[in-house]
């Protein structure tokens, strides 16, 4: 099948579930992370040091949400990396003091101390262990360095940042199923392309513009084209009634999607390599 028949196919299809109505609503193909916790004791953290330990797990990029304190990691025979400056977090533990009064009463008090954790990606000499062997799609990988994207594995969201040009995934693991794995990031992919360096699309660049839509159809589309290329069902009704609320913020421009199509078929052509394809479709 000829990449023009694909791209018609995955254009068809979505229209006839545009045109169906009554969508089902977008579903989250990947499981939230929990909260911060201790790889020695396996225990989360709780309170502010969950919200502290996630956060820098996000704004960091790491892959893992766990932690150690210096102690920790010398205890299981590693220790921190050169370059750890700025990449310490500070956490919080209670514990009570216990005090008498002179009459017997109870006068204990709660007291605040602060401890030191690091990321364990921030240690070396210890082989970390989460037992999960899915591993990210090798051929999207090779994709993405063909382009020159940056990726980053951990945290909750699926996301490509312009600024950066980055793209930010949860952990493989994370993912309900390997063709979830393949759509998301192939979909991520696919906004990559649009890059000032790359196919410099002019869609909407900032999520909630009006013509942020656009670069969404162009997104999904591509996703569902490059899963097409691959044999992955790419489970694009799940993405259906996403599509369907952008479109009307367009106003129900449901033409607009064969010209999303074009775009779309550009950027699979770059991220699969065929830059004379992309060239011809682009003059």
């Amino acid at each position: 099948m000829s990449k023009t028949d694909v791209a018609q196919i995955v254009t068809d299809k979505i229209i006839r579930l545009l045109d169906r109505g009554n969508l089902p609503d977008f579903k989250k193909l990947w499981a939230e992370r929990g909260s911060g916790y201790n790889y020695l004791t396996g225990k989360p953290y709780q309170g502010l040091n969950s919200l502290l330990t996630t956060l820098a797990t996000t704004e960091l990029g790491y892959e893992h949400n766990a932690w150690l304190t210096v102690n920790q990691a010398n205890k299981l025979g590693g220790n921190l990396r050169k370059g750890t400056t700025g990449k310490t977090v500070w956490l919080n533990s209670y514990r009570f003091v216990p005090k008498k009064g002179a009459n017997g009463e109870d006068l204990s008090y709660p007291l605040l101390t602060s401890f030191a954790v690091y990321n364990i990606a921030e240690i070396e000499g210890i082989a970390f262990d989460f037992g999960t062997d899915r591993e990210p799609p090798p051929d999207l990988m090779e994709a993405a360095n063909r382009i020159g994207v940056e990726v980053r594995w951990g945290g909750d969201k699926a996301a490509y940042n312009r600024g950066l040009d980055m793209i930010k995934l949860p952990l493989a693991s994370d993912f309900v199923s390997e063709q979830a794995l393949f759509a998301v990031f192939a979909h991520e992919l696919v906004h990559s392309t649009g890059h000032k360096s790359r196919l410099a699309r002019t869609f909407g660049e900032r999520f909630g513009d009006p013509d942020y839509a656009k670069e969404e159809l162009v997104a999904e589309l591509g996703a569902a084209m490059l899963c097409a290329n691959f044999g992955i069902d790419s489970g694009i009704e799940d993405h259906a009634g996403y599509l369907a609320d952008w479109l009307t913020i367009l106003k129900s421009d449901k033409r607009f999607i064969f010209k999303a199509s074009s775009a779309a078929a550009k950027a699979v052509a770059l991220l699969m390599g065929d830059n004379e394809e992309t060239e011809e479709n682009a003059s």
